[in-house]
């Protein structure tokens, strides 16, 4: 009896192990990582943006780069296993940021996409609504604040408060850029879009700021009179820029964010990726 009932132990584990091993293989082959941490890359893309968020089996992608950068972030997709993003920011319309939209929403199972309330007149564009339409996806135009969870995860982004364009001004696409604020545990994300002196001085103005851990620079680290304002109301411990070495971060804003005491990564060095487990974040290069 006892030898018999060692037996049944060992073959109740012997299941045990063989269900596990079969739930992380499950969650492997849909994409979904099983880590709790957030985990963040940007892409060495050049001067361009795409940002992938992933906490807890969802993903969230903010902005795709040019037209020719969707190869590469489907091969990092990919490469992680990635088959859903569920959540697509956009946050504005120009061709680094937008450029290859059209080619993730034709490759990826596409969650909700939030897109600011303006129409924009580039080919990138146009290519990005024509292939949501081909897959019956219906963007938030945002124009109020919008909240909701990324795992575990909570996501706010938030809209400028008009997309009204100012007498004098040709090209106003950057000051309607979406910002994003990711908070997961103690641990706080900004994401900028390429937000310029009238916007970032309007969310400075009308949003509730918090200190953060990271903030992504708006406009590729091109300099901004808001900056000075923008980094002492939010302290970062780190500044990411997502530059390139033919077009480099202003110096100013290098020794700008240098005096606010925070530490800036560029991603003309490389991709960077920051995870953060609720109270401790690391950044690597």
């Amino acid at each position: 009896m006892k030898k018999r009932s060692i037996c049944l132990t060992l073959t109740g584990l012997v299941i045990v192990i063989a269900a596990l091993i079969f739930f992380a293989v499950k969650m492997s082959a849909t994409g979904l990582s099983t880590s709790s941490d957030l985990t963040i890359t940007t892409l060495k893309i050049g001067k361009a943006d795409a940002i992938i968020l992933q906490n807890n089996g969802k993903s969230m992608l903010i902005d795709t780069g040019e037209e020719e950068d969707g190869e590469e972030i489907k091969e990092f997709l990919n490469d992680n296993e990635i088959k859903k993003i569920d959540a697509l920011i956009i946050t504005h319309y120009d061709k680094d940021h937008v450029g290859s939209a059209d080619t993730i929403v034709e490759n990826f199972d596409i969650g909700d996409v939030y897109i600011p309330d303006y129409e924009g007149k580039r080919d990138e564009y146009l290519s990005f609504l024509n292939a949501m339409n081909n897959k019956s996806i219906v963007p938030n135009r945002l124009t109020k604040n919008v909240n909701f969870n990324l795992g575990k995860a909570e996501v706010l982004i938030e809209p400028p408060l008009s997309y009204e364009v100012p007498e004098g001004f040709d090209e106003y696409d950057n000051n309607f850029s979406l910002i994003t604020t990711v908070v997961y545990g103690e641990n706080r994300f900004v994401f900028t879009g390429d937000a310029e002196d009238n916007r970032i001085r309007e969310w400075l103005e009308n949003s509730d700021i918090k200190t953060c851990d990271l903030v992504k620079m708006p406009h590729h680290g091109v300099f901004s009179f808001e900056l000075e304002n923008m980094l002492h109301r939010l302290s970062p411990e780190y500044a990411l820029i997502t530059d390139s070495r033919k077009n480099p971060a202003d110096d100013i804003t290098l020794e700008i964010i240098a005096n606010a005491g925070a530490e800036t990564f560029e991603t003309k060095n490389g991709n960077i990726t920051v995870v953060a487990d609720g109270k401790k974040v690391t950044v690597s290069q």
